[in-house]
């Protein structure tokens, strides 16, 4: 099952791929994160080169998102509010929370993640 998601994430990483420049690779991130609860996230982080419109694709609650970076005062915030209620993953070094709702009023959905190493 999870080498499901992980073909799953890859294929949302590829395109990726077809929009940057030709020689140019976005760099792709592979981090699983642990958390609490026994939780596990996987998420790859995509990273063009020469831009700031990175992303992060993720299995949250069953669910495989596309999550554009988002404006952080600390670490990275990658939101998506599609689907409602809205998702969003927070990374600071090797520590990250993942939460949803409103961007006022979210929610913790995985929470203590640390990427497994």
């Amino acid at each position: 099952m999870y080498l499901r998601f992980a073909a799953g994430l890859l294929a949302l990483a590829a395109p990726a791929c077809a929009m940057t420049p030709q020689g140019q690779t976005p760099e792709q991130v592979p981090v699983t994160y642990r958390c609490a609860g026994d939780v596990t996230v996987p998420v790859i982080f995509v990273n063009p080169p020469d831009s700031d419109t990175g992303y992060a694709t993720a299995v949250i609650e069953g669910k495989l998102m596309v999550l554009p970076l988002a404006v952080s005062a600390s670490g990275a915030r990658y939101r998506s509010d599609t689907p409602a209620p809205g998702y969003q993953i927070w990374t600071k070094g090797d520590d990250a929370m993942i939460t949803k709702g409103p961007e006022d009023a979210d929610a913790p959905v995985a929470e203590d993640c640390t990427a497994a190493k």
